[in-house]
């Protein structure tokens, strides 16, 4: 532990006797060679002995001052040895404060944690290291009260660095036994913190896998089983469209049931493709025909104050997939794209592209656990429109979620389950009033 005080304490006993040591000098030597001065000892003490005297006196005098000099640096290694001891075992700063809540102690981890050395810590008030500490800012003695009812007192703080910068600190603050002051042991808790949030986060994506998987198995059975009611329906109105019916209005009856009915099983198609169980034709494919073949298919509903941008890499390697349902993705990203820019117009840019995606990019995705390292197929949707705030985002992918007033909320829940049956992901970037960009990533052969 360093402390000015314990030093300057020790300098003043040392220069002290180097005072005493120059009077007592300067005294023999007034004595010796000073004949009045002697003539007068001589004449008190009847015999020379005073410049003995004297001369034993500053021998002695020399002792004392090496003697405690010696105790000096004693204790000053000591302190030094102790202080590297407390800073090598424990990364904390360890502070003495006085009841008036300057500094008395500290070890050299502070300057670790603050940025400080000692000497700019060591007699100054705790304000200058952190911001107030109390859990109710409205008692104003908190701490003391907790220090005189419990002898310790635990908190969380905020650090001021050195450099300008803040520091999340743990403090836990504990009286001193028979004497005035308290210690306190602060501990940078930055990794800490880092931890608990990576903890939670995989913890909300295994939730969220966890409720899509539920979802999709639900979903796959419902559609499954209204999939056979439909087919039974359709049926029966087809046997009913062959036989001629005088009555109009039932003729247009059983078209209107037939057309829902045929809707009703595209929106079974869509919960299968969302729970991955769909039947796929999967083969070597080129994205970059299905995605062009897609956006021209599009072009007629795309208003003239929407600037499409293509962006094909046409070098690009093949990938295993169903083109009926990678078709089904770019149409959905496209679509989900054109409404977000609306009536006010803006530009959407189609990109494919190929690259190698580590780990670290994998994470930020909606990838789970089976997906590896590699090489894959990027197919973007940028644009320029609202923007998806962070509710959206966290529900984006749930079946029948849709911030618009018409559809069935299941584009989005589409494109995750298509993307991850062919073993892929997507990650999605967006600022709000800025525009997004959805990507959906498949392995390349």
């Amino acid at each position: 532990m360093k402390s000015h005080r314990a030093r300057r304490d020790s300098l003043t006993g040392v220069g002290i006797a180097l005072c005493v040591a120059f009077i007592t000098i300067t005294l023999n030597m007034l004595v010796t060679f000073n004949d009045d001065l002697h003539a007068f000892f001589d004449t008190f003490s009847g015999v020379r002995i005073v410049g003995l005297m004297v001369n034993a006196l500053v021998v002695w005098l020399a002792i004392l001052l090496w003697v405690a000099y010696a105790r000096y640096r004693q204790a000053q290694k000591r302190e030094e040895h102790l202080d590297a001891i407390i800073t090598s075992i424990s990364p904390d700063a360890l502070l003495v404060v006085r009841p008036d809540r300057t500094v008395e102690l500290c070890n050299g981890s502070v300057e670790r944690i603050f940025g400080r050395g000692s000497e700019e810590i060591i007699d100054h008030d705790t304000e200058h290291l952190y911001f107030d500490r109390r859990l109710d800012p409205s008692k104003t003695n908190e701490i003391r009260d907790a220090l005189d009812r419990k002898g310790f007192h635990y908190g969380l703080a905020t650090g001021k660095r050195k450099d300008g910068s803040t520091v999340p600190l743990e403090i836990i603050s504990g009286d001193i036994v028979g004497q005035s002051g308290a210690v306190l042991l602060i501990r940078d808790i930055t990794e800490r913190n880092a931890i608990v949030a990576e903890k939670r986060r995989l913890e909300e994506r295994a939730m969220r896998s966890q409720k899509l998987e539920s979802l999709g198995m639900m979903a796959a059975g419902i559609a499954h089983d209204f999939n056979n009611v439909l087919m039974v329906i359709q049926g029966h109105t087809d046997l009913l469209r062959m036989r001629k019916s005088e009555d109009e209005a039932i003729g247009e009856s059983i078209v209107e049931i037939r057309e829902s009915a045929t809707k009703a099983r595209d929106l079974c198609k869509q919960l299968l493709s969302f729970s991955g169980r769909t039947p796929r034709d999967v083969g070597p494919m080129d994205i970059c025909s299905v995605v062009h073949e897609t956006t021209r298919m599009l072009t007629v509903r795309i208003p003239s104050n929407v600037n499409v941008v293509e962006a094909l890499d046409e070098q690009l390697p093949t990938m295993e997939g169903d083109k009926t349902q990678i078709h089904q993705v770019a149409m959905n990203l496209l679509t989900n794209a054109l409404e977000a820019i609306g009536a006010r117009g803006g530009t959407m840019t189609v990109t494919t592209q190929c690259r190698e995606c580590d780990a670290h990019y994998i994470e930020k995705s909606t990838a789970e656990g089976d997906v590896g390292e590699g090489r894959f197929l990027v197919l973007s949707v940028s644009d320029t429109g609202c923007g998806i705030d962070d509710a959206t985002l966290q529900k984006m992918w749930d079946p029948f979620y849709t911030t618009k007033d018409t559809g069935t909320g299941m584009g989005m829940a589409a494109v995750l389950g298509i993307t991850r049956s062919h073993g892929g992901f997507i990650r999605v970037n967006s600022k709000l009033g800025e525009g997004s960009t959805i990507s959906a990533h498949f392995p390349a052969n």
